[in-house]
């Protein structure tokens, strides 16, 4: 028995303690939350209140307060003022949509032992995974109790724990959780000993195991009925059954009653769970409306559940379809082929036990799509169930690797174990890493120059300045960053993809500061330079004429939000000047067209060392006069030239004219690409119609000189044809 608590707990150690050395503190499903929670009794002497001013401070003070005040007493000697200076919050924490931001808090970095609140938040999850080996140890003795002839299923059951990367990463969060699983756990152990023996001070425990489960979180009311169905089973006396009711009715009150008084008192809720959801989701949260549309998001919230139990760390955000696939299939053939198991009868031995081996899990499984359907769900609403479900995975296993060797399976368990225990280095520490400095700029990088704040320079960008981009691929972009003297504030940058007339743009702009959302200026050495890279893929082209190129001016700048500021942006100064509204522009991306038409054999017009006029329309709309000109740049332009249209009288007086870039001056022709075309429209206002005798020109030149361009005939512009009267 001995050796199989030793190497379980040492797997579960192996694995557990990974994630507590690669993730930085307070990066967890509410885990900053759960922390205020803990500094609020700490510092205040108090409880928090839902609806304070600081949602970070208030979103669990709903919860039951056993956890906290445990936390708070094991991590009261040691100071945790330096919070917001060694983990301010990230303003665009909690992203899902990019790879970036993943972080709801910026980390400083650390050297050395950790002290202050990095210490202070360490011990908590220190004891995070003292709960998680209690968890453990209750698997082991749970599967002797209900298996006691069968020492490798025991070891399988808790090692099983540190197989599930979820599970593992999860008890060293900051976080109720991990106590309520331990809880849930032992309770299950002592309901399974009162069934085995039918000592009655068994059922004292279980009765306090739940009060005490309960005490840490709501979901642990859910073992009630377990209870019921082992007294049921157990007292053969109707005395005996009550007495047995009294008892758990007893500890509920004790231990647990006084924080439902609290609640009905300072909520008007009993559990405070509805009051925390509506203080989180506003007055319209309407919890017990039944829609369609509700249950396909709580079956949406079970899903994620099933995958976040596997793996998902971070508020949900950190994710690998691989790591994913790797456990969850090892998780889900172990849990079917052990449910065949019992179902064949090959568990009689287990028979006794069913209430507690599917009984538990199937309410927690309830507990989680109840609530799943009334807020949301999570792999974590789980845990309390995970002691019956490690049995009868390991049951699973026991039976698809019944003819092998004990050698190549202890091999396949160690291997799976190593696997969760690496994926914290591998899959989710990446995430929250500081991004590379150099001391100077790559010889490949090519120089730009903005200052913000007067102390935080762009310098470099890597890549040309004109990038040709297709849709549905994704693209590079390195950003050089240096502080030129300490930088006080947390200042966020952003990289826009602006396209011309505020059209919407087919990729998503940046929003964090730079490092991906994990490296703010305020924690830059002055003269570093800090490598910002990240990749953007180019979405779909929803333009409803793609003939034309679509220029993307990427454009790079900065700004800053206050703590609990919300969105508040706050400008920064900005040297150039220009580059104050938009941000400075560091590339341009070309979206190439599509549906260009054939070229004709002979272009209408070639202009010496500029651009081919392929082909010109014309169009009489009302009052004004409709010309569409199509360009070809036969080399990549040098200059921009300036388009001219005029319509002339017979005695060369000018009645319209529109003198431009082309496309209204959105698309300078330096930006052009070699063989590229352009299909440009300039409208001429008219006073009067065309007469007899006026002619239509057009033609180019270059600024300041506004000296007009050749052609190869040497006109130094092109006569097109007006359009015939209507």
């Amino acid at each position: 028995m001995a050796w199989s608590l030793l190497l379980s707990c040492a797997a579960f150690c192996l694995a557990a303690g990974q994630f507590l050395l690669a993730v930085p503190i307070l990066e967890g499903p509410d885990a900053y939350s759960h922390y205020q929670y803990v500094r609020t009794i700490q510092i205040e002497h108090r409880f928090p209140l839902l609806g304070e001013a600081e949602n970070f401070r208030t979103a669990e003070a709903g919860q039951p307060p056993l956890f906290y005040l445990i936390a708070a007493a094991i991590s009261a000697p040691i100071s945790s003022a330096d919070l917001d200076n060694v983990a301010p919050g990230n303003p665009h924490g909690g992203e899902r949509q990019f790879d970036y931001n993943k972080n709801t808090l910026f980390h400083r970095p650390f050297s050395g032992f950790p002290h202050g609140a990095e210490l202070a938040v360490r011990i908590i999850e220190a004891f995070g995974l003292a709960c998680g080996l209690g968890t453990v140890a209750c698997t082991v003795l749970l599967a002797r109790t209900v298996f006691p002839t069968q020492p490798l299923l025991w070891l399988g059951s808790g090692a099983a724990l540190a197989a599930v990367p979820g599970f593992a990463g999860h008890e060293v969060v900051v976080s109720n959780d991990a106590q309520l699983a331990l809880l849930c756990s032992v309770t299950l152990l002592f309901l399974a000993l009162w069934w085995k023996d039918r000592s009655r001070h068994w059922s004292w425990l279980a009765a306090i195991g739940i009060a005490l489960g309960a005490l840490t979180k709501l979901n642990a009311v859910g073992l009630v009925p377990i209870y019921g169905v082992v007294a049921w089973q157990v007292e053969g006396t109707v005395r005996g059954k009550l007495a047995a009711a009294a008892r758990l009715l007893l500890a509920l009150c004790l231990i647990y009653g006084w924080w439902v008084v609290y609640d009905v008192v300072v909520y008007g809720d009993p559990t405070g769970q509805l009051a925390a959801n509506r203080a989180y989701q506003g007055q319209g949260y309407r919890p017990f409306i039944l829609s369609v549309d509700r249950f396909r998001f709580m079956l949406g919230e079970l899903g994620d559940s099933f995958h976040s139990f596997f793996f998902k760390f971070g508020v949900y955000n950190v994710d690998s379809a691989g790591w994913y696939a790797v456990f969850a299939v090892l998780g889900s053939i172990g849990l079917i082929a052990g449910m065949a198991q019992f179902a064949r009868g090959r568990s009689g031995a287990a028979r006794g036990f069913g209430g507690i081996l599917w009984g538990w899990p199937a309410i927690v499984l309830l507990e989680t799509a109840a609530y799943g359907y009334i807020s949301n769900g999570g792999g974590r609403y789980l845990f309390p169930a995970v002691a019956p479900l490690a049995i009868v995975a390991a049951r699973g296993w026991q039976a698809v690797l019944r003819n092998t060797s004990v050698v190549v399976a202890a091999t396949l368990a160690t291997a799976v174990i190593g696997l969760s225990g690496a994926s914290a280095w591998l899959a989710v520490a990446p995430h929250y890493g500081y991004p590379p400095t150099v001391s100077e700029l790559p010889a490949g990088a090519r120089q730009v120059h903005a200052t913000f704040d007067g102390m935080v320079e762009l310098i470099g960008v890597d890549g040309p300045d004109i990038v040709d981009v297709a849709a549905g691929h994704s693209y590079p972009l390195t950003l050089y960053w240096r502080a030129s003297a300490p930088e006080g504030r947390a200042l966020s940058s952003f990289i826009h993809f602006d396209v011309p007339g505020n059209a919407d743009s087919p990729i998503a702009s940046y929003e964090g500061t730079p490092g991906g959302g994990r490296f703010p200026p305020s924690f830059w050495k002055p003269g570093e330079i800090v490598v910002d890279r990240y990749q953007f893929t180019v979405g779909k082209d929803s333009r409803p004429d793609k003939r034309n190129t679509l220029p993307i001016s990427v454009d790079v700048g900065m700004y800053y939000i206050a703590p609990g500021a919300g969105t508040q942006v706050q400008p920064v100064s900005v040297d150039p000047r220009d580059a104050a509204s938009r941000g400075l522009p560091v590339a341009l991306w070309k979206l190439r067209g599509s549906n260009v038409p054939p070229e004709p054999s002979q272009p209408l017009a070639r202009f010496s060392g500029a651009l081919d006029l392929l082909d010109a329309a014309t169009l009489l709309d009302g009052a004004s006069l409709t010309v569409d000109l199509r360009w070809e740049a036969p080399s990549r332009p040098a200059h921009d030239f300036t388009v001219f249209v005029q319509l002339l009288s017979p005695d060369n007086t000018v009645l319209a004219q529109d003198d431009s870039y082309p496309l209204r001056g959105t698309y300078p022709t330096s930006q052009w690409s070699q063989g590229e075309q352009v299909f440009d429209t300039v409208r001429l206002p008219l006073t009067k119609q065309p007469q007899p005798g006026d002619q239509l020109i057009a033609g180019l030149y270059t600024l300041p000189a506004a000296e007009r361009i050749s052609t190869l005939g040497g006109q130094t512009f092109v006569r097109l044809s007006l359009p015939g009267p209507s």
